[in-house]
C-alpha cells in the first residue's frame, strides 16, 4: 500500500507540468531573494535561482499532542543557512541547526547540532527562451554531526536514520506565474544508506504551494506537503505507533520583503498521526 501511494505521487507532477504553459509576467517583488532557500528550512522550495549571497536564520517550534503513544512533546530548532547563486544557471547552499526536543510523557529530552545540509539548484532551461515555466533540479547531501542517536539529524521531519549514515536526495522544482499568483510544485526522492530492516532506504516528497502577491513588499502563501515515512514497522507499543504512516501537513504564511531584507512568518498543522500537531516558524533573510 505504501509503495502504491508513492507510485501515484510520481504521476502527479507530470500532469502539473502540462498545465504550465504561456508567457511569463514580471513579479512585483525581487524573487531572487531566496526566502524559501533550503529543503528543511523553508518547506516547498522555489525553483528560482538566487542572485548573489543570502544569509538566513530563525526559529521553528513544533508541538506534538495526542498524536502517538508516549509521543507528546515539542521540538525547537534554530536554523542558520547561506545561499549563493548567479541568478541564472546555478545556486549553492549550506545549512545546519541547533535543536532541542522533549518528550513530556516520559520526561526525556536532548539537544545538539543537526546534520549539515549541502545542496544547490541547477536550471536546465537557462539560456533558452523564457516561458511560463520555471524549472530547477536540487541535489543535496546530509552530513551527520553525531547527533542522530539522540534523535537529532535532518530538520526535515524525520531523521534519515538512527545512525550516522549518509543521506542524499534529488528534487525537481517547478513554478509558474499568473499575474499576482505563483504556483509551485516540488517532487523529490531521498536515499539513506541504512541497514535496519525496519527502515526504508528511500522516501518520496511532494510539495504544492500557491503564492499571492498582496503588495510590492508583501506575499502570502498556502502549501501542502507530503513526506514519505522511512520507518516501516508495525508496533502497537512503540514510540511511533503509526510509524509506517506518511507525514502530511498544510501550512500558511506571509513574507515581507524590502531592499535586501526579508521576514517570513509561517504556521502549519499536521494531517496524520505521524505529523506535528502545530508548527510555527520565523525566518529572517539578508542579502549581501
Amino acid at each position: 500500500m505504501k509503495k502504491m501511494r508513492h507510485i501515484q505521487l510520481l504521476f502527479v507532477f507530470p500532469i502539473l507540468l502540462l498545465l504550465f504553459t504561456g508567457i511569463r509576467t514580471e513579479s512585483l517583488a525581487d524573487e531572487s531573494l531566496s526566502v524559501y532557500g533550503l529543503k528543511g528550512y523553508g518547506y516547498t522550495v522555489s525553483p528560482i535561482i538566487a542572485r548573489g549571497g543570502y544569509g538566513q536564520a530563525g526559529g521553528i517550534h513544533s508541538v506534538f499532542s495526542d498524536k502517538l503513544i508516549n509521543g507528546d512533546g515539542y521540538i525547537t530548532a534554530l536554523p542558520v543557512s547561506f545561499t549563493y547563486g548567479d541568478g541564472n544557471l546555478w545556486e549553492v547552499s549550506a545549512a545546519t541547526h541547533f535543536e532541542s526536543w522533549e518528550n513530556t510523557d516520559v520526561d526525556v529530552s536532548e539537544s545538539g547540532i543537526g546534520d549539515i545540509f549541502i545542496g544547490g539548484k541547477i536550471d536546465p532551461l537557462a539560456g533558452m527562451e523564457k516561458t511560463a515555466l520555471d524549472l530547477a533540479l536540487m541535489p543535496y547531501v546530509l552530513i551527520p554531526t553525531g547527533g542522530r542517536e539522540d534523535g537529532i539529524g535532518d530538520l526535515y521531519y524525520l531523521n534519515p536514520s538512527p545512525e550516522d549514515d549518509l543521506s542524499l536526495g534529488l528534487n525537481l522544482l517547478a513554478g509558474v506565474r499568473f499575474d499576482r499568483f505563483y504556483l509551485t510544485a516540488n517532487i523529490g526522492i531521498n536515499y539513506a544508506d541504512v541497514d535496519s530492516e525496519w527502515m526504508d532506504t528511500t522516501s518520496l516528497l511532494l510539495g504544492l504551494a500557491v503564492e499571492y502577491q498582496i503588495a510590492e513588499t508583501w506575499t502570502s502563501y498556502l502549501e501542502f506537503l507530503h513526506v514519505g515515512n522511512k520507518n516501516d514497522v508495525d508496533c502497537q507499543d512503540c514510540y511511533e505507533s503509526d510509524a509506517d504512516e506518511d507525514i502530511r501537513e498544510v501550512g500558511a504564511g506571509v513574507v515581507w520583503l524590502k531592499d535586501r531584507w526579508a521576514i517570513k512568518l509561517h504556521t502549519g498543522f499536521g494531517l496524520t498521526d505521524t505529523s506535528t500537531s502545530f508548527r510555527g516558524m520565523v525566518l529572517v533573510n539578508r542579502g549581501f
